[in-house]
């Protein structure tokens, strides 16, 4: 098991990014949280191991606050009209 901390910083936090980590165990990409700069994070790290938004497989969100779903209409979107996944 591997787990990633794409973003530790605070709801307001410009410079470390919302707080979201990846969670990876065999073919498993769990992303819990899903804010706002969840997505570029994902396309930063993925960027040096070789995945993205596709390869996530599960989302895990703790609750609704803006900084942790602020991102999931991104991720919607490229999952469902650039992906093509159904």
């Amino acid at each position: 098991m591997k787990i990633t901390f794409l973003g530790v910083g605070s709801a307001f936090s410009k410079k470390n990014a919302s707080s979201n980590l990846l969670v990876e165990s065999g073919d498993i990409r769990l992303l819990v949280d899903c804010g706002h700069s969840a997505p570029a994070s994902i396309a930063e790290y993925g960027e040096e191991y070789g995945f993205g938004l596709r390869d996530i497989t599960h989302i895990f969100i703790t609750h609704l606050h803006a900084d942790h779903i602020g991102g999931l209409e991104e991720v919607a979107f490229m999952r469902r009209l650039v992906y093509k996944d159904h």
